[in-house]
């Protein structure tokens, strides 16, 4: 995996390869991260390549509907989930997933997730079920 960051010193983008014994590599996908104006994650888009450099398919990750509460999980790089929260100043409150097939043009997948954050007297979010 080779992490890229911006100028801002915010995650740019990072590539994950597939090395041989040879000692050749390819690129298997990359992950590219945009950031709203207020810091917060907006979306993750995730190439996968051929082993011909291809593009195969698109995955896209989309973050929305962030509250202006203080982020608790910011800087924690654990799961999933938990990275994707870190990355951002405020706490998302939709993320929606889709797959295209760049061959056939095609969403294959798509499926979106909302919650609705319970906060603390002091308006740091309850993250429990």
């Amino acid at each position: 995996m080779r992490y890229f960051y911006s100028g801002k010193g915010q995650l740019d983008s990072l590539t994950q390869y597939v090395v041989f014994s040879s000692g050749n590599y390819r690129k298997e996908n990359t992950k590219k991260f945009t950031f709203d104006a207020q810091g917060n994650l907006s979306e993750i888009e995730t190439r996968n390549y051929r082993s011909n450099g291809k593009i195969a398919s698109i995955y896209t990750n989309i973050f929305g509907d962030y509250d202006t509460a203080p982020n608790p999980l910011r800087q924690l790089y654990m799961f999933d989930d938990t990275f994707y929260r870190s990355l951002s100043k405020n706490n998302f409150r939709s993320h929606q997933t889709k797959l295209l097939d760049v061959d056939d043009n095609t969403t294959y997948l798509s499926h979106k997730n909302t919650w609705h954050l319970k906060y603390d007297e002091r308006g740091i979010p309850l993250f429990k079920r």
